[in-house]
């Protein structure tokens, strides 16, 4: 989906032109599910009802180290690539191991596409990482796009991001461009191909 949103952008020359990374397992969905939750959560939770549902997760960092170690200079290697200008597009739990790395390796993207994530994790776990950051550092020099939709979980996914985006604003880092959309009648599986290719638009758009 992101290959064919991106295509059609850059057809239209409404965007840049970029090359778009998919990461797969090719095993089957029960096997994608598991082996999701495993590399895209960062910690534990076995204490939540809803985190005893994914007794593999907390392996994002070995995930990271993957994408830091193998996927980058394959890519690097394979095309020509401008190294300051990487994005990310996380949806759900994905938005959950986009949201960790902002925060925890900022290093590794420069632009952030959150689409609907799984901050509830292990009681808001995110938002420990956000306040530690605010600590140790004055400045986020990123460009990120967050988007909701209205018929999602409000617990699980709105209320949690909500509380992520509030926190950022009030940080006034001077260089975080944070552009947040809610998309009204959207469902937490709809909104996603539109918040992709409004996110591709604000932060790869090309101007006229």
């Amino acid at each position: 989906m992101a290959k064919d949103i991106a295509g059609w952008l850059m057809f239209s020359s409404e965007m840049q032109d970029v090359i778009i990374v998919g990461i797969s397992y090719d095993q089957g969905n029960d096997v994608w599910w598991s082996k999701r939750s495993r590399d895209y959560i960062p910690t534990k939770d076995t204490i939540s009802d809803f985190g005893k549902q994914w007794p593999l997760a907390g392996g994002a960092s070995h995930f990271i180290d993957f994408i830091r170690k193998e996927l980058f200079p394959a890519i690097e290697q394979r095309y020509s690539v401008l190294e300051n200008n990487r994005g990310i597009i996380g949806f759900s739990f994905g938005g959950l191991l986009s949201s960790y790395i902002l925060l925890n390796h900022s290093d590794l993207f420069d632009n952030y596409i959150i689409i609907s994530p799984g901050l509830v994790w292990d009681n808001a776990y995110i938002l420990q990482i956000e306040k530690k950051y605010s600590e140790n550092h004055t400045d986020l020099d990123k460009r990120l796009f967050i988007a909701l939709s209205s018929e999602e979980s409000k617990e699980w996914i709105i209320r949690p991001t909500i509380c992520f985006i509030e926190a950022l604003k009030t940080r006034a880092y001077p260089n975080l461009e944070l552009i947040y959309e809610y998309y009204e009648g959207e469902t937490h599986f709809t909104g996603y191909p539109r918040a992709l290719t409004d996110g591709l638009k604000q932060l790869y758009g090309k101007q006229q």
